[in-house]
């Protein structure tokens, strides 16, 4: 692993209350979000 590697969060259910806050909370400490959902219309987070 290199010294500039990202880190890099999963979220399952990121559609849900909880998993919106923590996806926030987490592209605020500039660490990617990878996310998981059953929703049709697809969402975009981005810091």
């Amino acid at each position: 692993m290199s010294h500039d590697s990202k880190k890099v969060a999963m979220i399952s259910g990121i559609t849900g209350q909880s998993g919106e806050y923590l996806a926030k909370f987490l592209l605020e400490k500039i660490i990617g979000v990878w996310a998981c959902t059953a929703a049709a219309q697809p969402i975009l987070f981005q810091n």
